[in-house]
């Protein structure tokens, strides 16, 4: 990273605008494109790409690393969850590095913020209970999926069946990871009801919340409401078979000691499953904190993320099955 400036970018009320040039001089070769329509937003080289062997193991789309600069402190994401360290680490760089320059004083918590602060740090006690509990966990709820496709209704037809799970009026996303942000790719956008009428999935994902109409663009700013939180294990084994039994434990064990309630789960066709959770019986703050200690992948906790569409059939000859439903 280049050196950074003694200027204080600003005081009490950081916006997009005065937060930018120092950004830019502090990341140096992770080049920033700047959003035309979001001045707090802006898209970059991963900082995992100055690394040998590259971390992502999935193609890289020009928007897959975003900087947000509208908050306390700047905040890099990533799509690919492989990168997720470096990702980190170098958000912790950009705090630190505000926080080191001369004259910087951060402005005062406001009581929401204090109350936030205060919940966020009983959910990281929570979090280090189930890291020491999560073998536990996974001997006393298990659930594999001959046993989650036992305990199914009977499904008829897969696709039809996963959009009547929403409102008919509701703007679903469907496409590839790629097909957003542009004026073209309003197609990808149409309601259930819509969906439902072409007969069967058209891509191989799916978004888990609904968006505003005439949308073009899958972004967390767009979204009206959301509806499914899909909760997908890549890592808990390397034996596929293994790793979608284990994830099963991980599903019995939120519906009966959470008591989230499940609405179903898609077979990826690859190496986990995923199981589509009603939104309104979580708490979103507690799972994005909480469930990465269980090994569910953080990123489709996120409410743009895409997730895989139910009855598509993969490029490996493999359908994206929906193995239960309520």
């Amino acid at each position: 990273m280049k050196k950074r400036t003694n200027k204080l970018f600003y005081d009490e009320s950081p916006t997009g605008e005065s937060v930018r040039p120092w950004v830019e001089s502090f990341l140096g070769d992770l080049f920033i494109r700047w959003s035309d329509t979001d001045p707090n937003k802006g898209y970059l080289t991963c900082p995992s790409e100055r690394l040998t062997p590259k971390l992502h193991t999935e193609k890289t789309g020009p928007k897959d690393t975003a900087i947000f600069v509208g908050g306390r402190y700047p905040v890099i994401t990533c799509f690919h969850q492989s990168c997720r360290c470096v990702i980190d680490q170098a958000n912790e760089s950009l705090r630190e590095g505000i926080k080191a320059m001369p004259g910087f004083k951060p402005k005062p918590l406001t009581a929401e913020e204090k109350a936030r602060r205060i919940k966020l740090q009983g959910l990281d006690r929570e979090k280090e209970r189930l890291t020491k509990h999560r073998d536990w966990i996974f001997q006393n709820y298990k659930w594999p999926v001959a046993e989650i496709k036992a305990d199914s209704a009977v499904i008829k037809d897969p696709w039809l069946e996963y959009l009547h799970l929403w409102e008919p009026s509701d703007v679903i996303w469907s496409g590839e990871r790629f097909h957003s942000s542009k004026p073209k790719h309003r197609e990808h956008f149409k309601t259930a009801r819509q969906w439902a009428e072409i007969g069967a999935p058209q891509y191989p994902l799916v978004s888990s919340s609904a968006f505003e109409p005439d949308c073009y663009e899958r972004s967390k700013d767009k979204i009206i409401a959301r509806r499914f939180l899909p909760v997908e294990c890549d890592e808990l084994d390397a034996d596929p078979a293994k790793n979608k039994d284990m994830s099963g434990t991980i599903l019995r064990w939120l519906i009966e000691e959470k008591k989230w309630r499940l609405a179903c789960v898609v077979d990826s066709g690859g190496k986990s499953i995923h199981g589509h959770f009603y939104i309104d019986s979580i708490d979103t703050d507690w799972a994005e904190k909480c469930l990465p200690a269980l090994g569910v992948d953080p990123g489709p906790l996120r409410a743009a993320q895409p997730v895989r569409a139910p009855s598509f059939i993969r490029d490996n000859g493999r359908e994206q099955e929906l193995i239960w439903k309520q």
